[in-house]
């Protein structure tokens, strides 16, 4: 399953989430996509204060990303 993370640099936040998506790759079968918001403007508009945002299968959640809620989500998605 695809999971997109939208993100940038310098963002202790989403390197946290980045580590949690990594962890449950391990248990699902998972693609990381990584989005940097800084490099274009609507994302930048859209995220730049609620990042880092995660989608999977059209359930989006954003910081601060709480690992139940995003456990959840990837596991509602593998059904």
């Amino acid at each position: 399953m695809l999971v997109t993370l939208y993100g940038k640099s310098d963002c202790p936040l989403c390197d946290k989430a980045e580590a949690l998506l990594k962890e449950l790759a391990a248990e699902f079968d998972i693609t990381l996509r990584k989005v940097d918001i800084t490099q274009d403007l609507q994302l930048l508009r859209r995220y730049r204060n609620i990042i880092p945002v995660i989608e999977v299968a059209g359930t989006t959640l954003h910081a601060p990303i709480d690992p139940r809620e995003l456990r959840e989500a990837i596991e509602a998605a593998s059904r």
